[in-house]
């Protein structure tokens, strides 16, 4: 447990080290954040490497439902959702995920943090942001 309250900190640093700048051309709720997730073509296959970071915004009475599916060919995928406010507190944490298709739950207000991480991943993985 001690090991995912440092990771948190750690995390949290690099993302307010980071500058956290948002792009013009960036889509709704995704950041720069100093992260690079490079993604190429190996042997036929779409293959990501890298570190990717996305921000959302909870408004006061509503709630924020992140829908991720993810189709996994090899590699690993990690992702985390996080307040900035809390970052010791995950609302979600994966690693190594498979291939799947769920739901993150956000019903307080406020900002949360989405860092996913790939290391060789081939496959496809898509995050669906929705207030209601």
């Amino acid at each position: 447990m001690r090991k995912i309250a440092v990771c948190g900190l750690l995390l949290a640093a690099a993302l307010l080290a980071s500058g956290c700048s948002r792009r013009s051309d960036a889509p709704s709720g995704t950041e720069e954040s100093g992260f690079r997730m490079e993604v190429f073509v190996e042997e036929g296959r779409t293959v990501r490497e890298g570190k990717e970071a996305r921000s959302y915004q909870v408004e006061k009475g509503k709630t924020g439902r992140l829908q991720i599916t993810v189709e996994r060919e090899g590699g690993s995928l990690n992702i985390a959702v996080f307040s900035p406010e809390n970052p010791e507190h995950f609302y979600y944490r994966g690693t190594d995920i498979p291939s799947s298709e769920f739901s993150v739950i956000l019903s307080e207000a406020g900002e949360y943090k989405v860092w996913i991480e790939a290391e060789h991943f081939i496959g496809r993985y898509e995050l669906t942001w929705s207030l209601s």
